[in-house]
């Protein structure tokens, strides 16, 4: 079963259903699964109605699973349903996305633009040889891809995903159908598949459980009954049904592969007994998920009908796999495909073989594995190297070359010299497959000829995109001390520095850094990224201070500028803006950010994960007030890292963008920013600070649950590393749950901790926000000196720096420490002004008290009243019951009361931004295209799609889409 994509119902499908139980004659219809076959039907009901399914068939080999897959796939694409079909094979489970995009038709020569960019992301076109990409980021890159197109297609129709022997996914497929298996049920989405029981259990088992919490319908195939056995025999042309005919069955096990088998030989030569050995049958296999000896018997004695001939090309066409095009068998064979079109129609004719769209497939695996196991294991290893280098010299894809070549044991220099050559490519589409062919390569290179460096430095390239930094530290440095050339030396050098960077060895990583600096082999624009690789390990480092990143940023500048190279500028500019902000001079840090932006714009199209300048100039837009100019950033930094420039932060990215929608008082959208973070790689440690912001959340609304998760996750240290750089959310968000438990002390001594940190690191502006509760537990603590001293730190830091966010910290505890009504008022509205409600709201309750206090009681009362408007809005009901109490202690309440708080169900319940999406989902538009409008991710509209049907109690996009039809009118 291979891929078809229909786009309507009007459009031919392709020939998808091909494996299974064909006979020569034609099809043989299913029998014995009735209860099966209604069970798929009513899960292919449910997606044409908008409430997609998933479904799993787990059997033995020869169980029926192909068919029941393919009986489904027929009845979902005679209701109209968009089929996308195919299998995982046991040789590509170490070439990411080749499960899925066989099923998706994924293959640049498509005539789809999406589909064909999505191919050219899964080839590494994404990814130019001057950039920097990790495994990790580019598999992110690609699953969203996917998951957008899939999403985009169930906007137009009802779509069936169908996958066959699951077990041989590879694991980047496995995570694509985890993530659509997770909204699946929203959408009219059916996923099946099916897996061999016993094979590939330890790789699947996390998605099943995924799958079985979902609701997944597991159907597990067992023997066919007396009465099904028979009938299934009958069906098999020249089968004379009579009394010796089960006894005849009794080795088949009710195994319905078996049967038909057993039947054919029977067909064939009416004496032939079945003699497998000894009690073995498919349901007794000894090893679980293993075919057969005696099935394969069976199989093996009716190819023996077979001429010389058509027997020698299946073997041949065995060692390809599964399934294979006749040009890559004409390429092995060395024969024009007229030469052995007979034999591939005798093969079809006998039922061994059956055309699949563009290909060839084996009707069966134990077909093709009773072909493969009659070749003796070195004629098996000579074959798949002469398929490999044939493929190779064919232009075939390269890891479809590459497998081959890994299952041969022997590598000769023909061989090494295409490896060269094809190194860059093989890393970029299967890096793991790279890596370990590579690191044979080398093993059987001279360690002195031509080939030895090149293979290593591509060795340690493929080790660090794997993520195998401690084994790409080893390839690099071994490569290194063997004596590289000029070219090469630098390359390593930076294999080297990031595979210690990356295993948290900064000041190593720092060494080897300076190392390649002093070496004097290094061109100008590779000096430029050294030396900001330098200011980058430096700012990781908590000491010796700012300082010293400046220079190493500088001179990055420098050295790129000097090199006239765009991309070297773009690095340079950018080390630059992230030292500049490190010191919290955020005017400098945009100037500069801007500069490497152009420059990047002047670089024309790059990828590099780790280029974010828009991520700095968002982050330094939104301290200085200027929030519109920030979102644009914030969107033109998604839109870029989407696309392959600086995946690497896309987590800091999210955070960002969490913090802005907290601090502006849209805590609903901060938490799907969050929900959006976790899903992304975090390689800087920023889990820690989506876990305080989610705090902050939960205590400010008494959500007790939550806060019960939360709390234990906030012990680890913060990570050292760039994040270091960040607003403490950590700090922030244990304080605060300290402050709800009444805790006063506890909480005072983090928040000063904090601060202490900050200031040691000369990082004042990540605490600054932490200041007013500092100041507000110092009071009854009696801490007021320490918190002044807190105070003065923050005003001197930002005397010369004048950023409008530092300094209402600053006015806001000052005023709080003198009890000074009209600063606190004038704070408030610095806030209200520059659109920080939850601040706003709590200089007001501050204010409030100070006025009862002076006996200002109206005054009081009306500050109490807009702190609680506040409040209200933004659902804050432990700010609101403090505020009460607090006042009312001073014989303050509030005057009329209006709405406590937004309800949790109900079309009520819903923020402006999920009504929002909730309109254009009602319109007919996709996740993807409702996030184009939006300026948001495909996956912050998923999470907003998921929270608006939890509070609607909806379950399917459809239900909402007609719900929101009502109320319209």
């Amino acid at each position: 079963m291979r891929a078809c994509c229909a786009a309507d119902p009007g459009t031919p499908r392709l020939g998808y259903v091909t494996r299974g139980w064909a006979a020569p004659a034609g099809p043989i219809a299913l029998v014995g699964r009735d209860a099966e076959l209604k069970r798929l039907g009513a899960a292919a009901a449910a997606a044409q109605t908008g409430r997609g399914k998933i479904v799993l068939i787990s059997g033995e080999p020869g169980i029926g699973k192909t068919a029941l897959l393919a009986a489904l796939v027929d009845r979902a694409a005679a209701g109209g349903a968009r089929i996308a079909s195919g299998a995982a094979e046991e040789l590509e489970m170490r070439v990411p996305f080749a499960a899925v995009s066989d099923c998706l038709g994924l293959t640049s020569a498509s005539a789809d633009r999406q589909v064909a960019e999505i191919a050219g992301l899964i080839r590494g076109a994404h990814r130019s040889a001057e950039g920097s990409f990790s495994a990790a980021d580019t598999e992110f890159l690609v699953t969203e891809a996917i998951l957008g197109l899939v999403d985009g297609w169930c906007a137009a129709n009802p779509v069936v995903l169908a996958i066959d022997d699951l077990q041989w996914a590879d694991p980047a497929s496995l995570l694509v159908l985890h993530r659509l298996g997770r909204v699946a049920g929203q959408l009219p989405l059916l996923l099946a598949a099916t897996r061999r029981s016993g094979a590939g259990e330890t790789a699947l088992e996390p998605l099943v459980r995924s799958w079985e919490a979902r609701g997944a319908d597991v159907l597990t195939l067992g023997p066919l009954d007396k009465a099904s056995v028979v009938a299934l025999a009958g069906h098999v042309p020249g089968v004379q049904v009579g009394a010796g005919l089960l006894e005849a069955m009794t080795a088949a096990a009710g195994n319905p592969l078996y049967v038909i088998e057993l039947a054919r030989a029977l067909a064939a030569d009416p004496g032939q007994v079945p003699n497998g050995p000894e009690g073995t049958s498919p349901g007794t296999a000894a090893g679980a998920g293993i075919i057969p000896e005696s099935l394969i018997a069976v199989v093996t004695r009716r190819l023996a009908g077979l001429s010389g001939q058509t027997r020698q090309i299946l073997q041949v066409a065995a060692v390809l796999g599964p399934s294979f095009t006749v040009a890559e068998l004409a390429a092995v064979l060395a024969e024009p495909p007229l030469e052995f079109l007979g034999v591939i129609q005798e093969a079809a004719a006998a039922g061994m073989l059956a055309a699949e769209s563009d290909k060839m497939a084996f009707r069966h695996e134990v077909i093709r594995q009773a072909m493969y196991e009659s070749l003796p294991a070195s004629a098996r290893n000579a074959l798949h190297l002469q398929a490999g280098q044939a493929l190779a010299a064919a232009g075939a894809p390269v890891e479809r070359a590459a497998q081959h070549l890994l299952a041969a044991t022997t590598l000769d220099a023909r061989t090494l010299k295409w490896l060269v050559r094809s190194a860059g490519w093989l890393s970029a589409r299967a890096p793991e497959l790279a890596a370990d062919l590579l690191s044979r390569a080398c093993d059987a290179t001279d360690p002195s000829g031509d080939q030895a460096g090149p293979l290593r430095l591509a060795l340690a390239n493929a080790l660090l995109r794997t993520g195998r930094f401690a084994a790409a530290e080893a390839a690099a440095a071994l490569a290194l001390a063997a004596g590289p050339d000029r070219e090469s030396d630098g390359r390593l050098r930076w294999v080297l520095v990031q595979s210690l960077l990356n295993q948290g060895r900064v000041e190593a990583a720092l060494a080897e850094a300076r190392r390649a600096l002093d070496g004097g082999d290094l061109s100008r624009a590779e000096r430029a990224r050294f030396h900001g690789l330098a200011a980058l390990c430096l700012r990781a480092l908590p000491t010796p201070g700012p300082e010293q990143a400046v220079q190493e940023a500088e001179a990055a500048r420098d050295e790129g500028l000097a090199s006239r190279d765009a991309y070297a500028m773009a690095y340079g500019l950018q080390a630059v803006a992230g030292a500049w902000r490190w010191q919290g001079r955020l005017r400098q840090a945009l100037d500069v950010a801007d500069q490497a932006a152009a420059a990047l714009q002047q670089a024309g199209p790059i990828s590099d994960s780790q280029l974010n300048p828009h991520l700095i100039r968002a982050n330094c837009l939104f301290e200085l007030d200027r929030d519109a100019e920030a979102q644009q950033a914030y969107t033109a930094n998604l839109r870029l890292a989407e696309r392959g420039l600086g995946t690497f932060v896309l987590c800091w990215h999210h955070l960002s963008v969490a913090r802005m929608c907290f601090l502006t008082g849209r805590w609903d959208d901060a938490l799907t920013e969050i929900s959006s973070a976790r899903e992304v790689p975090d390689h800087l440690g920023l889990t820690v600070h989506l876990d305080g912001l989610a705090t902050l959340i939960a205590v400010h609304r008494q959500d007790r649950d939550q806060l019960a998760g939360l709390r234990s996750v906030l012990d680890p240290p913060l990570a050292t590393g760039p994040a270091q750089h960040t607003y403490d959310d950590r700090s922030w968000g244990r304080a605060l749950a300290a402050m709800a438990d009444g805790d006063q002390a506890d909480a005072f001594g983090l928040l000063s901790g904090a601060w202490t940190q900050c200031v040691a690191g000369n990082r004042e502006y990540c605490g600054h926000y932490l200041l007013p509760d500092l100041a507000t537990l110092a009071g009854p603590l009696g801490e007021q000196e320490a918190a002044r001293r807190a105070v003065t730190q923050l005003e001197q830091y930002n005397a010369d720096r004048q950023e409008p966010a530092l300094r209402r910290s600053a006015a806001f505890a000052a005023a709080i420490l003198d009890g000074d009504a009209a600063a606190l008022l004038n704070v408030a509205d610095a806030y209200a002004a520059a659109g920080r409600p939850s601040l706003e709201a709590q200089a007001r309750e501050h204010a409030a008290e100070t006025l009862a206090a002076a006996g200002r009681e109206a005054e009081a009362r009306r500050q109490l009243d807009a702190a609680q408007d506040c409040y209200v809005r933004l659902d804050a009901s432990w700010d609101a019951a403090r505020a009460d109490a607090r006042l009312r202690a001073r014989g303050i309440r509030r005057g009329v009361h209006g709405r406590r708080q937004r309800p949790r169900f109900g079309w009520a319940a819903l923020t402006d931004t999920e009504q929002t999406v909730a309109a254009l989902l009602a319109e007919g538009l996709s996740n993807p295209d409702i996030a184009g409008r939006m300026f948001i991710s495909r996956r912050t509209v998923q999470f907003h799609v998921s929270n608006i049907l939890a509070k609607l109690g909806l379950s399917s996009r459809v239900e909402l889409a007609a719900l929101v039809v009502r109320r319209v009118g």
